[in-house]
């Protein structure tokens, strides 16, 4: 997949991606996975749906169809964003899902580290150096608004 000057520029965290550089889909997904890679996220949905609103018009379908009903998505990095939400529940429930339809990939969770244009980077997630039971699901930071 060759890589966008969108794609490029993502902050964040990142695999480094280069501008104009073909990369394959294991790798980006990976560097999605593994390194939590913006970049690597937002060159697999331009290769995918074209633009990054057209896939998070999918990413919305998908969480309606496995009754994610307190999920919506306004951006494909999780970054938060005015109207951009979720809920541990809907969490849970996408995770099923990964796990059951895609057992395959679902095992590059657990991957420590990955290394890309000779850059190594761990896993984001720690948990699976302290507990050998941690499968890797993602882990994530969102900033939180609380109303008493």
């Amino acid at each position: 997949m060759l890589i966008s000057e969108k794609a490029w520029k993502m902050e964040g965290s990142r695999m480094f991606v280069e501008l104009g550089k073909k990369i394959t889909f294991e790798k980006l997904l990976r560097g999605m996975i593994i390194q939590s890679g913006n970049d690597a996220a937002m060159a697999l949905v331009e290769h995918i749906a074209g633009s990054e609103d057209a896939f998070v018009q999918r990413m919305n379908q998908a969480a309606v169809t496995l009754g994610m009903n307190d999920t919506k998505y306004v951006n494909v990095t999780g970054w938060p964003a005015k109207d951009h939400y979720t809920t541990a529940r809907d969490i849970v429930k996408l995770a099923n899902a990964l796990i059951n339809e895609f057992p395959e990939r679902y095992k590059l969770y657990a991957e420590k580290e990955f290394s890309y244009n000779n850059i190594k980077q761990q896993n984001r997630n720690k948990l699976l150096w302290r507990d050998a039971s941690v499968d890797g699901m993602k882990t994530g930071t969102l900033s939180l608004l609380v109303f008493v």
